[in-house]
């Protein structure tokens, strides 16, 4: 029996819309089968539409606002016309807070870019931080101490990091006389064993330098610049080629290598505070367990060693109370990048005990370790 045209149009008809139908259906599904796509960067979205010329277009746009952004700096000096006339230039800026756990790389990362810096001068590396302490356990005073090399670029700091947020905090301040913070900037356990001559060196440079009834000899000036170049050279931190840009700006402050050893600033960076610390615990077993961490070494154990300047030892008691609960240790290490570490590592934890129950067991504090900067 033959299928009448009728029937064989139907039946292709019928195809075409079952065809239809599947071909809807198939492009509207999202399968777990597609093909996935490689990206040329790693976290790139795989939505965007974004082709390698606009990225090139966006890229060479950044270039040319950073160009024209270092175009329009201003030069170092114009920050000293700006804001209130200081009658005394000062190299030192006080910042107060009650949060004792801010470091010196926060204050960095206040300023801005290179390419964003409204003056030709950056201080980012031009200063050093203090915390003012005092009293036994070297209590934090809410106040950081922020000593710049030069006026110029405490100044310049003080306007790059206008309406700031530090820790959610307003960042604001203030300059401070030499005369009023010398007496209390290092507490006595923390001081070098030349503290007072240092101090009368700088209270002679800041009495040669304000005073206008005299005029400087040359042995005067001879006997300054040796002086400077003395703490220059005696400091590990810091090295001539880093001061000599700001030795021949007059703005130079002649007390700032003073300062930096005034307040043991190379040995400051590689020291932490530890509260909380264990009692009983030896230092011996501190030093094993902490093995993977470049503590300090002994005075005789580095000078048989390297022959260099001596250090202090990898722990100092600095006050220790068992009736009170309280253990206050400083730790030294041989370098910042260590000290950094052990205060993300151990910063807010419980100490486990290390030592054998038949000897000296520790007693540990039920409260965690809290370890901060000096």
């Amino acid at each position: 029996m033959s299928k009448t045209p009728t029937t064989t149009a139907t039946t292709a008809t019928a195809k075409k819309l079952i065809n239809l139908l599947y071909k809807e259906a198939a492009t509207s599904t999202d399968t777990s089968q597609a093909i996935p796509r490689i990206t040329r960067q790693l976290y790139n979205d795989p939505d965007s539409d974004l082709d390698a010329d606009a990225a090139d277009s966006t890229t060479n746009n950044d270039l040319l606002s950073t160009y024209q952004t270092t175009k329009r700096k201003l030069p170092a000096t114009e920050a000293l016309k700006t804001g209130p006339h200081i009658s005394t230039p000062s190299n030192i800026l006080s910042f107060k807070c009650i949060n004792s756990f801010i470091t010196k790389q926060d204050f960095k990362n206040l300023l801005p870019k290179e390419h964003q810096l409204t003056y030709s001068l950056n201080p980012i590396n031009n200063f050093e931080m203090v915390k003012r302490r005092s009293g036994p356990l070297l209590q934090f005073q809410n106040e950081y101490i922020l000593i710049f090399k030069s006026h110029l670029n405490a100044k310049i700091f003080q306007l790059e990091t206008q309406g700031k947020l530090i820790n959610g905090i307003q960042f604001r301040t203030e300059f401070q006389c030499f005369e009023d913070i010398i007496d209390d900037l290092v507490p006595e356990k923390l001081r070098v064993a030349n503290h007072e001559s240092l101090i009368h060196e700088i209270e002679s440079l800041k009495q040669y330098t304000t005073s206008s009834s005299s005029t400087p000899n040359a042995s005067s000036l001879d006997q300054i610049k040796a002086l400077k170049q003395h703490h220059i050279a005696t400091s590990s931190s810091s090295t001539p080629s880093q001061f000599e840009p700001l030795i021949s700006c007059p703005l130079y402050d002649e007390s700032y290598p003073i300062l930096t050893h005034l307040i043991n600033a190379p040995n400051r960076a590689k020291s932490i505070l530890i509260h909380n610390w264990p009692f009983g615990l030896k230092k011996d077993l501190v030093i094993e367990s902490l093995w993977n961490y470049n503590l300090s070494r002994s005075n005789g154990e580095q000078e048989q060693e390297t022959n260099s300047a001596s250090s202090p030892p990898p722990i100092e008691p600095i006050y220790s109370n068992v009736i009170q609960g309280i253990n206050l240790i400083k730790m030294n290490f041989m370098n910042e990048y260590d000290a950094l570490r052990f205060i993300r590592n151990f910063h807010g934890t419980k100490w486990l005990k290390l030592q054998n129950f038949r000897k000296v067991e520790e007693k540990v504090s039920p409260l965690p370790l809290l370890c901060e900067t000096l």
